[in-house]
Order: structure tokens, then sequence, then C-alpha cells
């Protein structure tokens, strides 16, 4: 028998799916590329909005029609905030809360297992549209803080982190599963630790997982801006460190940030951004945006505004505000009409493309390296490849060799369709090729 494994929303869900692929490997069961392969369908889904939550459903809808005899199993945010409503859905069998769902391949395929499982097994990539040559380690799960306008805090509990042990083994599985580059994940990464009373932990592990294994290329997935200290900042200066930070700011206007209850205001997180950049040259910072919250005045929408260009952020996923069922936020009065809020969604989308267009400019010529993740349309009789560079820019290149899953060093060009083109360049000879500005290739 085969199973599927499906998934949306955050690196966190992914992160969880390529877990259960490993179990269900070392159980002796094969995963399917198509819906229409598999006996069993898992499905991890999301609610951080209204809109994800709507697209979990679609997702069950359509594997239910592509393969009305697989049984659909559900986990996920989404099903453990609506767990009746999740298990009305077509198809599926059973539904999973996601402070159960570590414990699902065992108690699900139990009675499939063939033998016994080796204690430890290299973490592969998944076949299908959720093949990933990076690999999205979950190290810490729930979040204690307490946004009006989260639903993590619902859905996954409080915060929990794995042993240091236990993320370095599983380092080491997805390292001799080929893994090129790991992502450390979790609701709240910088409460890694804190629930057994350590201080630090995020530094100490990253410490370790550099000295400790021999992973090429360590990344993190969103870090709370509050996180960033001196004690963080010389861990992360490693040269297999990607030089990328995801801090979310959600909005740049005080009163805005106070009812959302973030517990860091604009100046600080400005301080956070300042010591990155300061201590980590050439870093690139993204965030998270969020527009239309209720309350969002004119005056305070023209504050954040006016904040997101001062900083000038490498990118940002810019979000409209929806009401999500349980949080606080969803009674709060005085709501910011639809058409308004995508009004100020695309403002914010205007100076976000400036400044990311600023960005991308200043690292033309500049050489990185490149791990090349998927195949795009061949031109000219070449081959087509995308990547990402360790700061964490797309990179499209044209080359007569197989560059996927490898790392290249790369002369970064001009700009392309979602990031920049790129020129690979011979081991050594970084200084022999093309100027910026020419066709991307070898």
């Amino acid at each position: 028998m085969k199973v599927w494994l499906g998934s949306l929303g955050c690196r966190l869900n992914q992160a969880e799916i390529e877990a259960m692929a490993a179990e269900l490997r070392a159980r002796g069961l094969g995963l399917a590329q198509l819906p229409e392969e598999a006996g069993i369908a898992i499905i991890n889904t999301c609610s951080v909005t209204a809109a994800a939550a709507a697209d979990s459903r679609g997702l069950v809808r359509r594997t239910h029609r592509r393969n009305p005899a697989a049984e659909i199993i559900l986990t996920g945010c989404w099903s453990t905030l609506e767990p009746a409503r999740a298990a009305a859905l077509p198809g599926v069998v059973r539904v999973v809360a996601n402070d159960t769902k570590d414990a699902l391949v065992a108690e699900v395929f139990c009675a499939a297992r063939q033998g016994e499982a080796p204690s430890r097994y290299p973490r592969e990539p998944i076949p299908g549209d959720r093949h990933r040559l990076r690999a999205f380690l979950k190290i810490q799960d729930g979040c204690d803080q307490h946004c009006t306008y989260c639903v993590a805090r619902l859905a996954r509990g409080h915060s929990h982190s794995l042993p240091e042990s236990a993320v370095l083994d599983h380092a080491r599985e997805a390292l001799a599963g080929g893994a090129q580059e790991i992502v450390l994940t979790g609701v709240a990464l910088s409460a890694y630790g804190s629930d057994r009373g350590a201080h630090g932990g995020l530094a100490q592990l990253i410490r370790r997982l550099l000295a400790e294994t021999a992973v090429p290329r360590l990344r993190l997935s969103s870090l709370e801006p509050w996180a960033v200290s001196p004690a963080l900042l010389d861990a992360l200066d490693h040269p297999a460190v990607c030089r990328h930070l995801h801090l979310p700011l959600q909005s740049g206007a005080r009163k805005t940030l106070h009812r959302m209850g973030r517990p860091s205001l604009p100046r600080a997180y400005a301080g956070s951004v300042a010591q990155a950049r300061a201590r980590l040259p050439g870093v690139r910072i993204t965030t998270d945006l969020l527009v239309g919250f209720p309350g969002e005045t004119e005056a305070e929408f023209g504050e954040s505004l006016a904040f997101i260009e001062e900083l000038g952020f490498a990118d940002a996923h810019i979000f409209r505000y929806s009401p999500r069922p349980g949080t606080p936020a969803a009674g709060f009065a005085e709501s910011v009409p639809p058409h308004l809020a995508r009004q100020r969604a695309e403002h914010v989308r205007q100076v976000v493309a400036r400044s990311r267009h600023a960005d991308e400019a200043s690292r033309q010529g500049q050489e990185e390296e490149v791990l090349w993740i998927r195949a795009t349309a061949a031109d000219s009789g070449l081959a087509g490849f995308q990547g990402l560079a360790r700061c964490g820019i797309r990179v499209q290149t044209t080359s007569a060799r197989n560059l996927i899953n490898t790392r290249t060093a790369v002369r970064l060009g001009g700009p392309t369709a979602g990031g920049l083109c790129g020129f690979v360049l011979p081991t050594g000879l970084s200084d022999r090729r093309g100027s910026a500005g020419a066709e991307c290739g070898d």
C-alpha cells in the first residue's frame, strides 16, 4: 500500500510531513507521487487565515475527486480547530489533533509494519509536489504569546521543544538522505528550550549543530524579532549559516501593535534589525505584514507604511486581516472595510516592491552559493534551473549539466521573474565569469 502526503501552509507543516514520510518508509510503506496511486492520503491542514482554511478544505475535496477510493486522514491546525467539519468532508476517515499528530503514523499504520523499523533512518525527499531537497526540521511547537489575531496557541498549545540530542539525530538523518540544507522550524523558534528552563537555547542548539554535524547550509525559518540578541547573532555568524532572517513585524504603527498584543514595538523592532545588519553584513531581512487590522486608522496605516519604507525590507509576506474564530481580535469593533484593506495592502506591496528591487540591485555582480532545487523550462537547448541563494534570493540559470541538488558558486546577474539570474562559476575561478546584466547561464 502507498501513502500520499499533502500539506499546505507554513514550513512547520512541511517539517511534520517530512517526518511522517521518514517513519512511513521505516515501516515498509511506499510513498505515492500522486493521490491516484495511494490507498491512504494524509493531509496536514492550515488555518492561519480564512483563505488558508478554505484552501485546506479545497485540497481535501480535490484529493477525494482524484481518488474516491482513498481513505483520507486529516491533521494540522484547521482540522484541530474544526474537527467535526473536517470529519464531514468527503473521503475523510479520521481526524488527528495536533497534540497527537506525532504518533499518527505509529497508531494508524502499526498493522502495516513489516518487521522492526530501524532506530534511525535517512530522511529522503518526498516524491511528487512535496519533493524537497532541503530538510525542514521541527524543533519547537506551540506558543505562549498572546497575539490577539493568531490561532497558533489555540491550535498547537503551549510551547514545547525537542531535546538537543533528538534535533541532532534528525539532522544527521536528513544529511544521510541527501539534504543539502537544513531549515529549523517552529511556531516560536526563540522559545526553543524554554520549556526545559534553558535560556538562549536556540543559540546553543545552533552551535551544537554546526560543531557536531556536517551540515553544509543551515537556515532559520520565521524568528521572533525580540529574539535577536548578541548571543544569537554570534551563533549565526558562521559560514554554514544562511544570511537570511525572517522577522515578522505585522505593523509599523505602535497603537496597532498594542491591539495585536505584539510584545515588540516599532523602535525595538528597528533596533533588532540594526543589530542583525551590523553583526551579519549582507544579511537579507524579510518580514510578515498584516493590514486592515480592526481599528487601524488612516493615521496608523500611514505610520506603518512610513516605518516599512524606512526599514527597507528585502521582501515581505503581505496579508489582509481575516477574523479567526476563538481569537480576541475576532470580537474587536471598528473593522476595516474590505475595499479599504485591499487598497492598503496594495500600497504596502508597492513599497515592499521598491525595497526588494533595491536589495536585488545591490546584490547584482556579487558571488553567492546557490542550491539548485528544481528544473524549469529549457532555453535554446539548455536545461533551466531555479535555485536558492544563501541569502534567500531565488536564482535562475541555464546549463547543459544537471544541477539539481548541487551547490555551486554563482555570479548574480539581472532581474528575472521572482528573483535574479545567475552565472555558474567554475570552482576556484569565481573572478573569471561574465558581468551582472548579461544572460543567465553557465
